[in-house]
């Protein structure tokens, strides 16, 4: 705070009318200091910091709350920043200038908005590796669902992550989403040459009665079910060739046992059932209908 000379008063002021606190602040460097240490950064906060090519931005956030935030773009920014201050280091409380801000945006509300969508989030050791390791189970689960072996055949999450622990040095950030990070792992993974992965679908032939063709066809498409053709109508019913995700194979066949109550036929491709008991164990086979 400075006076309309330019010089720091003799008494500083912080606070509300009621819980004022005054400082006697002769000397300028400590004026700002205290206004300084009034706003820095806490163990309890975390940092949020954009690096640009000119400047750094950090704003200072509530624990885990931009991580929320960028989940859910409508929550309020009330409850994700600790001060809507711009700073150029905020352990420091050190604010950033206004060319610096503009670097950002044009105004200090997109500069934030930015800094939160972009910005790096400041972890401790031991909260980044742990969110390091569910983002690397939720890549595998992405992979089970989507990816097949080189045998189009379905590869079980445990040994996906066991692949993935062969990997020395193997980087997955915990803020960029899993589908996003697959296509680099699973090229990782090829290179290193321990285990070879493509996206893409089982493919595989069934047949139904007329009395469940209808809802079938409706259906089946909702779980990741698409038919290669149109198909044979017979005396009988409905025979037909599909593609299915993995995620779809478990979801097809309790589709097709709910609708056609044991009446139907369903092969896979080479391999993929006994895949699927894999990566099921203890799971009882049906005893009706036909899985071949």
């Amino acid at each position: 705070m400075l006076a309309e000379n330019g010089r720091v008063p003799p008494f500083l002021v912080i606070g509300t009318p009621m819980t004022q606190t005054v400082f006697s602040c002769h000397c300028p460097s400590y004026a700002k200091r205290i206004l300084k240490d009034s706003t820095m950064a806490t163990a309890n906060h975390q940092v949020v910091s954009l690096k640009l090519s000119k400047n750094v931005l950090e704003v200072i956030c509530y624990q885990d709350a931009v991580i929320k935030w960028r989940e859910n773009k409508s929550m309020s920014l009330d409850n994700v920043l600790v001060t809507n201050v711009i700073y150029s280091d905020a352990k420091q409380g050190e604010r950033a200038t206004d060319a610096a801000i503009k670097e950002a945006g044009a105004t200090e509300a997109e500069a934030i908005q930015e800094i939160l969508t972009r910005g790096h989030v400041s972890l401790s050791t031991q909260e980044r590796r742990r969110r390091v390791e569910e983002k690397k189970q939720e890549i595998a689960g992405f992979l089970h669902n989507n990816y097949l072996s080189n045998t189009n055949s379905i590869v079980p999450v445990a040994r996906i992550l066991a692949a993935m622990d062969q990997v020395i040095g193997l980087k997955i950030d915990p803020f960029i989403e899993a589908s996003a990070q697959a296509p680099g792992i699973v090229e990782m993974l090829e290179k290193k040459d321990i285990i070879l992965l493509h996206p893409g679908g089982i493919e595989g032939s069934l047949s139904v009665p007329y009395s469940a063709v209808s809802k079938l066809q409706a259906t089946a498409v909702k779980i990741g079910v698409n038919f290669l053709g149109d198909g044979e109508y017979t005396s009988t019913g409905w025979s037909v060739k599909f593609s299915v995700n993995p995620k779809g194979v478990d979801q097809l066949m309790s589709l097709l046992e709910s609708l056609c109550k044991g009446e139907y036929e369903c092969t896979l491709s080479s391999g993929a059932v006994e895949q699927v008991e894999e990566t099921n164990p203890g799971k009882k086979n049906k005893s009706k209908g036909k899985k071949k």
